[in-house]
C-alpha cells in the first residue's frame, strides 16, 4: 500500500494530476478533417542518352575534337581517289582522263582578242565545256558507286554520251564564235592582226572532249548493262 502510494503521481490541490505527469502519454491523434500529405516523389536523373536499340538513339558527341567540322587528312583524300580510279574499267579510265583535260585545259586561254588579249576558257563560254565534263565525272561517279541504287543503269550512260557529245560540238561552235578574220590595227607597231582568233586551250579541251566520246562508245559498246 505504501509503494503504491510512493509512486502515485502529484496532485494538485483541486486533485487533478500535474503537467508533469502527462509527458508520459500517448501522442495526441490527428484531427479527423486532415488527412497526412504523402511525402514528394523521388526526382530522376535526366536521361542523357538513349538505348542503341531505340529509334530515337543519337550516338553520344565526340567532344575530343573541339573543330568545327571534320577535318579529313589529305593522305585519306588521295587514298580514296586511288581506290575510286582502280575500279574502273579501262573505258571509264578513258572518259574519266578525257573529262579531266577538259577541266584543266579551261585554265589555258581558249581565244586571243585584238582588245581584250587572251581569254581563258573559264572566264569565256568555255565554261560549258568544263560543266559537261564535270557532269560526265559525276555520271561515272553515280554508275561505278552505286549512289542510286535504285537508277536503271542506263541513264548514267545516256547522260554521259549526251554530254560527252555536248562537249565536243560546244568546242566546234566556240571556235566558230571566237574566230574573226577582220584585221585591225595592232595596239603595238603599224602591223594589223586579226580580231579574234581561237587560242591553244579551246584545241586542248577539243582532245579532252573527243577522249571522252570515245571512252563512252567504248564503255557502251563492251558493257552498257553494268
Amino acid at each position: 500500500m505504501e509503494d503504491i502510494v510512493r509512486n502515485a503521481p502529484p496532485r494538485t490541490a483541486s486533485g487533478r494530476p500535474t503537467a508533469g505527469a502527462r509527458g508520459t502519454s500517448a501522442p495526441r491523434p490527428a484531427p479527423a478533417g486532415s488527412s497526412a500529405r504523402p511525402a514528394p516523389p523521388r526526382r530522376q536523373q535526366p536521361q542523357t542518352e538513349l538505348d542503341p536499340a531505340d529509334i530515337n538513339y543519337v550516338p553520344p558527341r565526340d567532344t575530343s575534337n573541339t573543330g568545327t567540322g571534320q577535318i579529313v587528312a589529305p593522305e585519306q583524300v588521295i587514298e580514296d581517289f586511288r581506290d575510286f580510279v582502280g575500279v574502273l574499267g579501262l573505258s571509264d579510265k578513258i572518259a574519266f582522263a578525257g573529262s579531266c583535260v577538259v577541266i584543266l585545259s579551261a585554265f589555258l586561254p581558249w581565244k586571243e582578242t585584238a582588245e581584250e588579249g587572251e581569254i581563258l576558257g573559264l572566264m569565256s563560254l568555255g565554261l560549258m565545256a568544263v560543266l559537261a565534263a564535270a557532269g560526265i565525272l559525276g555520271s561515272i561517279a553515280v554508275r561505278v558507286r552505286r549512289l542510286l541504287p535504285n537508277l536503271n543503269v542506263l541513264i548514267p550512260w545516256l547522260v554521259q554520251l549526251g554530254l560527252s557529245v555536248f562537249g565536243v560540238l560546244w568546242c566546234i561552235i566556240f571556235m566558230k564564235l571566237a574566230y574573226d578574220a577582220t584585221e585591225v590595227p595592232s595596239p603595238i607597231g603599224n602591223a594589223t592582226i586579226m580580231n579574234s582568233s581561237p587560242s591553244m586551250g579551246v584545241f586542248i579541251g577539243m582532245l579532252g572532249a573527243l577522249t571522252s566520246l570515245a571512252g563512252t562508245l567504248l564503255g557502251l559498246k563492251e558493257k552498257p548493262a553494268s
